[in-house]
């Protein structure tokens, strides 16, 4: 074996790291610290959604990084952080795609599915008809 060094390193100087198949591009740098979208929607705040996006008419359809996780579309993000109905409605007013998937093939309405709880269906419906309680008496069924 001859010298396996990269030109212009030192014996010290890490080797760059290939890529997992030839003519792969480099992954997109990551920014440093979250932006002024992902935070409005980690403060739940709609007016900083309306205010970002007017100022970025693009913010709602970018995909937004989180520390170490992979990015995901702001409607994914929004669902994911527990947003109100009305930092979605902003979003959507804005023009982000319902129909993107975060890196997992999860939409939106995927994630806002997994957020909720399931319906318990061991309580049997309440009583209907001539025979039920009153609505004042609707503690006799429970």
């Amino acid at each position: 074996g001859g010298d396996r060094r990269v030109a212009g390193s030192s014996p010290c100087t890490p080797r760059p790291r290939r890529h997992t198949s030839p003519g792969t591009p480099p992954p997109a740098p990551r920014p440093a610290a979250p932006g002024p979208l992902l935070l409005a929607l980690q403060l739940d705040s709609p007016e900083d959604v309306h205010a970002i996006c007017a100022v970025d008419p693009e913010a709602a359809l970018t995909l937004l990084w989180e520390d170490d996780a992979e990015p995901e579309p702001p409607l994914c993000a929004a669902e994911r952080l527990g947003c109100s109905a009305e930092v979605v409605d902003a979003l959507i007013r804005h023009g982000a795609d319902p129909s993107l998937e975060n890196s997992s093939g999860q939409n939106s309405q995927d994630i806002a599915a997994l957020r909720r709880p399931p319906l318990d269906l061991s309580m049997p419906p309440p009583p209907v008809g001539p025979n039920a309680p009153s609505p004042a008496r609707f503690d006799t069924w429970l």
